[in-house]
């Protein structure tokens, strides 16, 4: 069924359930009174402020003004710990991020409750889906291993999506903008306000193209979103459709410094190289009170999210097209509901996940496989006050997995199950001063990639519980103060890894990370925060300091001769070696003047220290420092008699022209000297991104 049909199909079966529960009530005693709007909280995964979490939540506002027409990553990089990158160059596109170093795929991302990672390989596809930052109310990113809660264990922290709620006002938007690159976008939004007993919804349709600031990473999007509620005597519907489809040119292997010395847009990739794929996300809840009547909600959940397409790579041999085509199903239930003192959170969850791989050379089918998954989870917190100070809390989750490959080589499944446990403390020093402490373990297992070594296909048996799972115990200590027109947040962290499955620096022939099992790693540090008013200026800084090292690392490289004639392989070992891609410092600032209310003008800083490109911890093998000042603005006028207004954003990016490399990779050998020693030596290879560049976007709302 496609997108679109679905989404008319589900719109009417809405209504009628929403109408037939009406009747039921009618003729039930002891019914709920209706809330009729009712907000769908989340309420098992979002952190609260008094929690002992360090946390960031963005606004839709702030998500439009930092996203600047780019992935919805980008919004974020004023956060504490995040790195974001582009394959494309200019942040449309495939986008990856890291949060303490920690590659995406060891983060947890939801939307509005429902895992976003696929359980196969714990990838994010924000590209599948145009604009997904104008579809939503805000994204919180939780750092660290935080609270325990359903769905795919997080070590480096969580991002969580929360989908922008119909109104109850009848009006809309219309966005139209551009950027360098010949990149393009559009968007419409549509609101119905109250179209029955509290039925309403909200569509929005966007697409959006670039060329790409890499040569031939060009981007083609579209994607619709549809979200309607549809209260009722027992409790409130609510039906969420996100689609998407999209068209690339691949650019995902970094280029060689010297490339890119004669071509700072050169890309390894030819044009033939392109993908096209496709998502359909669908979720249908219903909140209510408890079974008992009593105070409290609980809700339910079903949800599906299917990825299905395929990508070309040339090769001598034919056009080689990778096909993929995975779609999970799940429920979800939750409860909230006091338990004395104490406030009771729970949960359980159930999914099945299955994607088929294929590969064809020039339509000629070559192999097909597929993975399937399965994963049970329950969660449950307690927290309380005490007295009027003190607020502690514990949560703990226990979760079981199962994976199986079937293709032409017979493999014998693996199962996993771990327990998650997390206490934490906040105590008030003053009305808006607290200081909070947290503790907590997670584990979680490998991905297909980890277990079958960057292999899309098996042509042997392999041995799938040879790469051991990997688990942090994470302490954390923060301060929060907040006063009349600011306020500063400091955290303080220690993450001490077990079997680490840590990335080598190494990219497989698809694009994916080739990781590999350390027995002992960790990650400290520090991060701040910090925002002002004075007057008609604003300041906004955030800063992390850390260190991320391996306790012992070892790798096989070629080894040469001083001509640089290959000998063989040799096996290097190193000690406490920094973590790749781990910037010892990080941060960002934004100045902002506004004398008149939706008049706005800013700049905004961010920058990070080199950060080595392997494991190896080799002199040079780095990235180098990165700076970037971008400047912008906004504004807005005020509704006028119709209620119609109209808003302009700008910003004009990477204003100094700088030459920025945030990735990359290296090839190492070791050459031989003369007297036999052993000489690292390497290559570097990077993710460029764009110079000096502009996005303009003009908006009416009614």
């Amino acid at each position: 069924m496609s997108p679109l049909l679905m989404t008319f199909t589900l719109w009417p079966l809405l209504v009628a359930v929403a109408r037939a529960e009406e009747l039921l009530d009618e003729t039930s005693a002891g019914g709920a009174d209706p809330t009729v709007g009712a907000e769908l909280t989340i309420i098992t995964l979002r952190a609260d402020a008094e929690d002992p979490v360090a946390s960031s939540t963005l606004d839709a506002d702030t998500l439009r003004e930092e996203g600047a027409g780019q992935e919805l990553a980008y919004a974020l990089r004023g956060t504490p710990g995040v790195i974001v990158w582009s394959d494309s160059g200019n942040g449309r596109g495939y986008t990856t991020m890291s949060l303490r170093g920690l590659h995406q795929t060891r983060v947890s991302f939801t939307l509005d409750g429902m895992p976003l990672n696929d359980p196969e390989d714990s990838g994010v596809y924000p590209s599948n889906l145009a604009d997904l930052g104008g579809a939503l109310d805000a994204v919180q990113v939780q750092r660290g291993a935080g609270a325990s809660s359903l769905g795919a264990p997080s070590l480096g922290g969580a991002v969580h999506l929360i989908s922008a709620s119909p109104s109850a006002e009848r009006g809309g938007s219309l966005r139209l903008g551009g950027a360098s690159y010949q990149s393009g976008e559009g968007s419409l939004v549509v609101e119905t306000g109250e179209i029955g007993p509290g039925l309403r919804a909200r569509a929005q349709l966007s697409g959006r193209t670039t060329e790409g600031y890499r040569d031939g990473a060009f981007m083609d999007q579209g994607a619709g979103y549809l979200v309607a509620e549809a209260p009722g005597r027992r409790g409130d519907w609510r039906l969420l459709v996100f689609t998407g489809q999209m068209r690339s040119g691949l650019a995902f292997y970094p280029a060689h410094e010297d490339d890119l010395a004669l071509n700072p847009r050169h890309n390894d990739l030819l044009p033939s190289d392109t993908d096209r794929f496709g998502q359909t996300i669908g979720q249908v809840r219903w909140l209510g009170a408890p079974l008992d009547g009593g105070e409290g909600e609980r809700s339910v959940t079903i949800y599906s999210n299917r990825v299905a397409g395929s990508f070309v790579l040339s090769d001598p041999a034919g056009d080689l097209r990778f096909g993929l085509d995975g779609r999970a199903l799940g429920v979800i239930t939750t409860t909230r509901r006091p338990l004395g003192a104490w406030e009771l959170r729970s949960g359980l969850s159930v999914s099945h996940f299955q994607r088929v791989h294929r590969l064809d050379i020039d339509a000629a089918m070559q192999y097909t496989n597929q993975g399937v998954k399965l994963e049970t989870a329950g969660w449950m917190r307690l927290d309380r006050p005490l007295g009027d100070r003190w607020r502690v809390f514990g949560d703990v989750q226990a979760r079981a997995a199962s994976f199986r490959y079937e293709g032409d080589v017979e493999v014998s499944p693996v199962s996993w199950v771990f327990v998650n446990p997390h206490l934490g403390a906040r105590l008030a020093l003053a009305p808006n001063v607290s200081v909070w402490a947290g503790a907590g373990r997670t584990s979680r297992e490998p991905t297909r990639n980890d277990m079958l070594g960057g292999a899309d296909n098996l042509t042997e048996a392999v041995d799938l519980s040879a790469v051991r799972p990997e688990s942090v115990l994470d302490v954390e200590l923060g301060l929060d103060a907040r006063w009349e027109r600011g306020g500063a947040e400091l955290t303080v962290y220690h993450m001490d890894f077990k079997d680490e499955i840590a990335p080598t620096g190494e990219i497989s022939e698809l694009g994916l990370l080739l990781r590999q099992n350390v027995p002992d790693s960790r990650r400290s540090g520090v991060e701040l925060g910090l925002h002002q008013r004075v007057g008609p200026l604003g300041l906004r800084v955030s800063g992390a300091f850390a260190r991320a090292s391996i306790a012992e690392w070892t790798q096989t490289v070629p080894l040469v001769d001083t001509t640089g004639a290959e000998l063989g392989q040799t096996s290097v070992t190193v000690t406490d070696t920094p973590a790749l891609l781990s910037p010892a410092l990080l941060g960002s600032a934004e100045l902002t003047y506004s004398r008149q209310e939706g008049r706005r003008l800013g700049l905004t800083w961010q920058g990070m220290s080199p950060s080595q490109l392997d494991n190896l911890g080799a002199a040079g093998l780095t990235t180098p420092t990165y700076s970037r000042l971008d400047a912008w603005g906004a504004w807005e006028t005020r509704p006028d008699e119709r209620g119609v207004c109209f808003g302009l954003d700008a910003r004009a990016q990477n204003l100094l022209d700088a030459t920025l490399w945030p990735s990359g990779t290296t090839s190492v050998v070791a050459r031989q000297t003369q007297s036999g020693e052993e000489r690292l030596r390497g290559e570097r290879f990077y993710l460029p991104e764009a110079g000096r560049s502009v996005w303009v976007s003009l908006r009416m709302e009614w």
